[in-house]
């Protein structure tokens, strides 16, 4: 994994126009890279590294005469406010992501031609817009212990820079450029995440709602921080189960090999995707049991159990 964790503390402390006023932004952007790297991982289902190369504060308008024609902008709807944010594909990370999800191999870095994107382009980046949101809404709401930011949803897509600026205007926004590594073959790309300062407006307006909960200093923001790199980078024994069977003792002493033990009707398509917690095996997720790559697998047919993760982010933020 890409060591981000020094240049996110160099690059924030490095700026056009200063680094975003948001408390706690260099352990926010810390845990983001680590929840990008994870969550496209599920999506992508291969290998993927993420590191914040740059952050800062701009006009809107500086940002978009840099961005190059035609461009990948996904606008997304905040909830609560009119201002959209904006997730900025280059158009080399927007081809892999196209190319992966269209059954390309992780293995291989193939060159593209530059065209101009359709309306399946969109279709397809969208998702993984909503995954970068999703990452940094979570990221903010864990460092900040703040459960109340608002929601974050790709809306569409505008490929003209100026399209961009006339439904923004000339905000001042934060911008945080994000280098990715995918797959074997280590395809390459960037994105920017743009972000109105009026979103972290509210956001701070939340968090004086909830009695300054967010606000972490001193020796507790460090141990906070480090407690969350532990756990995010935690290893678990995870073990997909075709059947659970209940056996008697005589009846286990009564085995020998080559007996049969019959398995339920669609036993295989509703498998169980469960955790090692040393006393229980937790169930997580519900799995069906297929084929990827000429191996065996299992796909997911549910996200994984929101409690489990709400438990772990207790622990991290209890005060």
């Amino acid at each position: 994994m890409l060591d981000a964790q020094s240049v996110i503390v160099r690059k924030v402390n490095k700026t056009e126009g200063g680094a975003p006023s948001l408390p706690k932004i260099a352990d926010i952007l810390n845990v983001f890279v680590k929840k990008v790297e994870l969550l496209l991982r599920a999506k992508l289902e291969t290998t993927a590294d993420a590191m914040v190369v740059e952050s800062s504060t701009r006009r809107l308008s500086d940002v978009l005469e840099n961005m190059m024609m035609p461009a990948m902008i996904g606008m997304v709807e905040i909830e609560g406010t009119s201002t959209p944010a904006m997730v900025a594909l280059d158009l080399d990370l927007a081809n892999h992501i196209i190319d992966l999800e269209m059954g390309g191999q992780a293995d291989q870095n193939p060159s593209f031609t530059t065209r101009f994107p359709t309306a399946t382009d969109g279709q397809v980046c969208a998702p993984i817009v909503d995954l970068v949101m999703a990452a940094f809404r979570e990221s903010i709401s864990t460092v900040l212990k703040a459960p109340n930011i608002p929601q974050m949803r790709c809306k569409m897509f505008e490929h003209d820079p100026m399209m961009a600026a006339m439904v923004v205007e000339h905000a001042e926004v934060a911008v945080f450029q994000v280098s990715l590594d995918i797959g074997e073959a280590a395809r390459s790309g960037n994105f920017e995440l743009i972000v109105p300062m009026s979103v972290f407006d509210e956001i701070k307006s939340i968090l004086q709602k909830d009695g300054g909960r967010g606000k972490i200093q001193g020796q507790r923001s460090v141990w906070t921080g480090h407690m969350i790199d532990v756990v995010l980078d935690s290893k678990l024994d995870v073990k997909s189960v075709v059947d659970l069977s209940n056996f008697s003792i005589a009846e286990l002493a009564r085995l020998s090999v080559g007996d049969v033990l019959p398995l339920p009707r669609g036993a295989l398509q509703e498998m169980s995707f469960q955790i090692d917690m040393g006393e229980e095996q937790r169930e997580i997720a519900k799995v069906q049991l297929g084929a990827f790559k000429k191996n065996k697998a299992v796909k997911l047919l549910s996200k994984p159990d929101p409690e489990f993760f709400e438990e772990l982010k207790d622990v991290l933020v209890v005060n």
